[in-house]
Parts: structure tokens; C-alpha cells; sequence
């Protein structure tokens, strides 16, 4: 029982670890300055955001599931929401060549938008159509349970 809950718990905080990580302003510098690196990081996000999605929809303990939705969406949420808010370019030191202020804020603030609509439309909704079927099976199994034949 517990194998599968501690995968998919592994699998959340090696997502919510590398995503947030990434996005700390000096590693975010220090990766940009190398390609591999990039490359790197990327297929890093990509791998454990996989293992993440298949661990959530392949996992036997659905409520499990939905709270490590939950979890995972609300701090996914609070970086799209700290990079839309922020006063100024969190970035601007590796992007500062490209663009302007304005620009690289404006960018930063459409990628918080970004993440922030994301959110409910893939980890809310996952989470809430999970919660229907553990209710459903819930239901079933009830329902199984008090139609059965009574002995005379």
C-alpha cells in the first residue's frame, strides 16, 4: 500500500524541488550561461514532471492523488503568481542583453499568467475528475456492500 503512496509523494517533491529550484534567480543565471545546461535542466523538468503525471493517474490510492494535485498545483500557482507580481525582472541579469526593463518585466509577468491559468486547468481539474471516481468507487462498493441477499 505504502510503495505507491511513496512514489507518488517522491514524485511530487522531486517536481515541486526542480521547479522552484530552477527558478531561484542564480541558478537560472548559472544555467543560462551554458546550452548543455539548458538542454540539462529542461529534460530534467520533462522527467520529473512525467514521472509526477504517471505516478498521479497510475496510482491506486486516489485521494492520494488529489491531495499531491493540490499541493503540487498551489505552489505551482504561487511562482506564477510571485513572477506575475513581481516589481521588477527576476532574470534580468541573464536576459538583461536582449531586452529592456520593460520588456523582460512585462515577459516575467506574462509567464506568471501563464503558469497561473495553467493550474486550474490541468491540477484542479485532474484532482477534481479523481475525486469523482474515488467517490463513484466509494459509492459502489457501499451500495455493493447493503443490496446483498439476508439469510433466513
Amino acid at each position: 500500500m505504502w510503495s505507491g503512496s511513496a512514489t507518488l509523494w517522491g514524485a511530487t517533491l522531486a517536481q515541486l524541488a526542480i521547479l522552484w529550484a530552477s527558478h531561484i534567480p542564480s541558478v537560472h543565471h548559472g544555467v543560462q550561461t551554458e546550452p548543455a545546461a539548458v538542454i540539462a535542466l529542461h529534460a530534467l523538468l520533462f522527467l520529473v514532471a512525467l514521472a509526477f503525471w504517471l505516478s498521479v493517474t497510475g496510482s491506486p490510492h486516489q485521494w492520494h492523488s488529489v491531495l499531491a494535485l493540490l499541493v503540487s498545483g498551489k505552489l505551482s500557482c504561487l511562482l506564477g503568481v510571485l513572477l506575475t507580481f513581481a516589481p521588477r525582472p527576476l532574470f534580468a541579469k541573464v536576459h538583461a542583453a536582449h531586452s529592456g526593463h520593460e520588456a523582460l518585466l512585462a515577459d516575467q509577468h506574462l509567464a506568471g499568467l501563464l503558469m497561473i491559468a495553467a493550474c486550474p486547468l490541468s491540477y484542479v481539474l485532474t484532482a477534481v475528475v479523481l475525486a469523482i471516481q474515488a467517490v463513484k468507487a466509494l459509492d459502489e462498493t457501499c451500495t455493493s456492500r447493503s443490496v446483498a441477499p439476508v439469510g433466513r
